[in-house]
Parts: C-alpha cells; structure tokens; sequence
C-alpha cells in the first residue's frame, strides 16, 4: 500500500465555515463546556462540604474562571456574550414574576455587566483582525 502524504486531518479553512463567523457556535463550545465543569465541580464541593473553609475563595475563584471565559467567548464570537446577557436577563425575570432564585440578584447583574464587556470585545477583535 502506497503512502498517502494527504494530512490525516485536514484544516482547510473554508471546510469550516461555522468557525469564525460574528455568531459561530462552534468557536465557543470549548468555553462553554469549561464553563459547565467548574460550575458542576463548584456546587458538588458546596453540595458535600468539602473544603468548607476554603468555600468563599472557590466561590470568587468560580466567578472569574466564568467571567474570564465569557470574555474569551466574546473575542472568539458574539455568540457567547448574547448568550451570557440573556441568561442574565432570563434569571432576573424567573426571579421577579416566578419567584425562582437560580441566581442572585448582584450575580445577574454580575453577569450582565461581563457579558456587556464581552459583547464589545467582539467588535475590538474584529476590527483588530482586518
């Protein structure tokens, strides 16, 4: 058998039409599965009590992770922090009219604040790249 000396994976960029898009949902999935992660890790330490002096430090430590990783999302796509604000604006409505607390208050506010920041990284990046 003859060898090929075709790249086994081949990354021609207009194979990938999805990946570098201004709404690209495939550029952010990285961040949004390291996203559910430390979440899940967050609240199984919270949930059994480990480390229980250390909880307010894992506590902010989780909140950067996340706000950092909305930031990243943004300078790959506008995806992300459309995603982040409507979070945001979908848990202070179930707060307000359902009564539901998934999030505080400060955290939705919280959210919104880096998914706005986020939101114009976007365009600095974009126009930075042409």
């Amino acid at each position: 058998m003859k060898y090929s000396k075709k790249p086994f994976f081949d990354r021609d960029e207009n194979k990938f039409p999805h990946t570098h898009g201004l709404f690209a949902f495939t550029a952010i999935i990285p961040q949004i599965i390291i996203t559910a992660i430390v979440i899940g890790i967050y609240y199984y330490i919270n949930k059994y009590g480990y480390f229980s002096v250390w909880s307010t430090y894992i506590y902010y430590a989780v909140k950067i992770i996340i706000g950092l990783e909305i930031i990243v999302a943004g300078a790959k796509s506008l995806t992300g922090p459309i995603l982040a604000i409507t979070i945001g604006i979908l848990s202070l409505y179930l707060i307000q009219v359902q009564g539901l607390e998934y999030m505080s208050i400060n955290e939705c506010w919280e959210l919104m604040a880096v998914g706005g920041i986020a939101f114009v990284i976007t365009f600095i990046v974009r126009a930075l790249r042409r």
